[in-house]
């Protein structure tokens, strides 16, 4: 076998195993980050208080699963509520609490500087059954997490 063929025969082989890999790369890369991006839609009282916190930039709240919201199912006492915020170290800058039926949404915000980190725990008002949002600040924008809490009076729910 002469040279030549030895090597287009090579060329063949090795491009032959190159297709399979190739066709698992999402060649549009900008469109395969939007699709897995889900935006979080939060009521329009809760981006209100988010316009004046984040301004330009809490037009565009992503949900994430790097930090998690910890609050109970169901709230025997909507008076002290208690709240955790956990996530991956050094990634929230900033964060702020929002209770969707509360007269006043915003119902706490922590500022994480240098050398602080999660988790952070504190104890909210939740008036009725209602949304809590946690909205982060990251170093690529604001992410966001939603739970439901149901406040209860003795055994019936409100």
């Amino acid at each position: 076998m002469d040279p030549v063929s030895k090597t287009r025969r090579n060329f063949i082989i090795k491009a032959g195993m190159a297709v399979p890999l190739l066709s698992q790369i999402p060649w549009n890369f900008h469109n395969a980050n939007a699709m897995t991006e889900e935006i979080l839609q939060v009521p329009e009282n809760i981006q209100r208080d988010l316009t004046r916190l984040f301004g330009k930039q809490a037009e565009k709240i992503v949900s994430t699963n790097k930090i998690k919201l910890k609050a109970p199912e169901i709230a025997e006492n909507g008076s002290v509520v208690p709240v955790t915020v956990e996530g991956d170290k050094r990634y929230v800058l900033s964060a702020a609490l929002f209770v969707d039926k509360n007269p006043k949404p915003l119902t706490c915000q922590f500022i994480l500087h240098e050398g602080s980190d999660l988790p952070v725990s504190t104890r909210i008002k939740v008036g009725q059954t209602s949304d809590v949002y946690l909205i982060a600040q990251t170093k690529e924008g604001l992410v966001g997490v939603k739970h439901n809490v149901k406040v209860t009076i003795g055994c019936g729910g409100v």
